[in-house]
């Protein structure tokens, strides 16, 4: 998907692995102010078409995946709002706002592996449930949508940060890949820091692997970010 990405093994026993990623981040641009996209019908008849080569390359976010799945529960869900006659981004952005308003954030509701369909029934959850709801409402309308994962800038009421956070793309025709945050009903500018996409999490987990050998082991994670 296009994701910078670094491998190791360790073939050598041992008891503790510690791995410390550093970066200097810079952001540049930001608020890409009011754009005007084509109608949600319009946009979805454009990209059957697949005029070009980056049209050609979203057919594949439309396409559902094992954690974003297509399905007519979640096209009922936003049916309100992701409407044919509406722009295909204030549909988008209102389809945010409900997610945002109708879900309560839960850290202990969900785990990593709880189906997207078990969040739209309990209505909590977090980042990454309400990122996988929203792709796979805008993939259930025929709109490519993908996983964002990556951090935010520590601020007062912002849900997420210090720790990895999640994200949507939608791809809108005309005008390229535009970010939605669900978690905190915000269109991402230099806040966020995109650290890789991909259909869902699975393909963007920040680090994985395979450990080879008995007794019990556990996992532990921070991030910290500074200005």
């Amino acid at each position: 998907y296009g994701n910078l990405t670094t491998t190791f093994s360790v073939g050598d026993t041992h008891h503790q692995l510690r791995v410390t990623a550093e970066s200097l981040v810079t952001k540049v641009g930001g608020d890409r102010g009011h754009l005007l996209s084509p109608l949600l019908s319009d946009a979805v008849a454009q990209l059957r078409r697949r005029e070009t080569q980056e049209e050609l390359a979203a057919v594949e976010y439309q396409m559902e995946s094992p954690l974003a799945p297509r399905g007519a529960a979640f096209a009922r869900f936003a049916e309100g709002v992701l409407l044919p006659d509406r722009s295909l981004l204030e549909g988008t952005e209102a389809l945010m706002g409900l997610i945002h308003r109708e879900f309560e954030y839960d850290p202990v509701a969900t785990t990593v592996s709880t189906p997207v369909a078990e969040v739209l029934d309990g209505r909590r959850g977090v980042c990454q449930d309400f990122a996988h709801l929203m792709i796979a409402c805008l993939r259930s309308h025929g709109v490519p949508a993908r996983y964002v994962s990556g951090y935010l800038v520590p601020r007062p009421g912002i849900v997420g940060a210090q720790a990895s956070h999640a994200w949507v793309s939608a791809y809108c025709p005309g005008i390229g890949w535009i970010d939605f945050d669900p978690t905190n009903n915000v269109m991402p500018s230099h806040w966020h820091i995109t650290l890789a996409w991909g259909r869902d999490f699975e393909d963007v987990s920040p680090f994985k692997g395979v450990t080879i050998g008995g007794g019990h082991h556990t996992v532990s994670v921070s991030v910290r970010i500074t200005t």
